[in-house]
């Protein structure tokens, strides 16, 4: 599991570089490539997990090879493929709609919220200071961005939050239901997603010639690259431990992302930041070894 976070932290924190530069390299800013670029992620994952599956179908261990009924994948494939396809919708338009800050400032809200449809919905309890770590993370984020923003950018912000948290629940929740290894369950969520995905970019016109240039497609292959690592390393971090852990993962890839935007791209960090910075990562220490101590 150690390797699973690793792998997704730099990851994580190594796309956002990429989709970056896709986003400024297409014609409108990169908010009309969001469907694409997303729906090209999941066939290249989907690509190589094939070939992985092929490669490793006569082994024990890992094995992708799945029997997939008609009810098991209108129960608990479609469901999860089309959820993650709406959380990406209203992240993406979040991401339009917000300043980056604002953006990754409401993604900090989806710890709390998965806490609360878990006690509500499925009589999840978390200890008491599992929550206080949380809350130091979450005051350490707040500090660390201070930003106001209009209402209607506010809702689409919520909406993001809201479909995020149940998507993690939803797919911690199936992977035990199911059985399924992580790998096993991304596997089968990848071509609905895919194919829903680029309908949507088709339907909205995302097909323009700004895709077609050399460093275009050079940037979504390494984009698409990197996506392996974070689809892959998510679903085993959702599938093997629980989602507020996985949160607690993103606040880190936050803070690094914060420390990249300062060391590579010259943004400023003002006292206030910094001391919010430190905030963040004694909460997610705090929450090691809480969760250390657990095991």
């Amino acid at each position: 599991m150690n390797f699973d976070i690793v792998l997704n932290i730099v990851t994580a924190t190594l796309i956002v570089v990429a989709n970056k530069l896709c986003f400024r390299e297409s014609s409108d800013g990169g908010k009309g490539i969001v469907f694409t670029l997303t729906g090209f992620h999941f066939l290249v994952t989907f690509v190589v997990l094939h070939f992985l599956r092929r490669a490793s179908s006569r082994s024990e261990k890992e094995n992708l090879s799945v029997d997939v009924s008609f009810s098991l994948f209108f129960s608990d494939i479609l469901p999860v493929s089309l959820l993650s396809c709406l959380f990406l919708v209203t992240t993406n338009a979040s991401l339009e709609k917000n300043p980056v800050v604002f953006y990754q400032l409401l993604k900090t809200l989806t710890a709390p919220v998965v806490v609360f449809l878990q006690w509500a919905f499925f009589s999840v309890h978390t200890s008491r200071w599992n929550l206080l770590a949380l809350l130091v993370s979450c005051v350490g984020l707040f500090i660390s961005f201070g930003l106001s923003v209009e209402a209607s950018g506010l809702l689409i912000g919520v909406s993001s939050v809201l479909a995020t948290a149940v998507f993690q629940i939803l797919v911690n929740t199936k992977q035990e239901k199911t059985g399924m290894a992580p790998i096993q369950f991304l596997y089968c969520q990848m071509p609905v997603s895919f194919v829903v995905l680029f309908c949507l970019g088709f339907y909205r016109g995302e097909f323009s010639a700004s895709l077609l240039n050399r460093r275009m497609v050079f940037l979504l292959c390494v984009s698409s690259l990197l996506s392996i690592g974070v689809n892959v390393s998510s679903f085993s971090i959702l599938g093997k431990t629980s989602p507020i852990t996985y949160n607690f993962v993103g606040y880190f890839k936050t803070v690094l992302t914060m420390l990249c935007g300062v060391l590579f791209f010259g943004e400023r960090m003002s006292l206030q930041k910094c001391f919010g910075v430190g905030m963040t990562l004694a909460g997610v220490v705090w929450h090691a070894v809480l969760e250390i101590r657990g095991k």
